[in-house]
Order: C-alpha cells, then structure tokens, then sequence
C-alpha cells in the first residue's frame, strides 16, 4: 500500500493524529477528555479493520491533567 492509501484508510476511522516515522512504523492517536470505554486495544482493532496486513508493536494511553491532551496511541508496521 502507498502512503496516500494507508492515510485514507486511517482518515476513515476518525484518528487525530497519523504519522509515518522514519523507521517505516506508523503512530495514530486520538484524543479524549472523557474515555466513554475507549481503550488502547480497541484503537488497535480499529488500526486492524482498516488495514488487515497491520502488525501492532505497541500502544498506550497518555492520560494528562486538563487542560493538556490526554489521548489513547498505537504504534503499528504495513507490509508491503
């Protein structure tokens, strides 16, 4: 998959942020206030229904005090 597909693919589940580092894995967060029973691990399914060939390497949830972002990550690769 190109780039410009894996963007779409992800724009599609509504994440805030999506980068591509320079190791070639791929970081997607998004944010809350209130968790409303979002997990890291629901976030990861979200990474897998939009790109099946995904491999997870690892997620998390940075929680900060208001008014800062707290927000929910995943840390992912795409084989070719």
């Amino acid at each position: 998959m190109t780039d410009r597909e894996i963007r779409k693919a992800l724009r599609e589940k509504h994440f805030d942020r999506i980068t591509h580092k320079k190791d070639g894995s791929w970081y997607v967060d998004r944010s809350y206030f209130y968790r409303m029973g979002m997990t890291p691990e629901g976030l990861e399914a979200k990474v897998i229904d939009a790109l099946p060939s995904a491999t997870m390497v690892r997620c998390g949830d940075k929680w900060r005090s208001w008014p800062q972002r707290s927000c929910m990550w995943v840390t992912f690769e795409v084989s070719n």
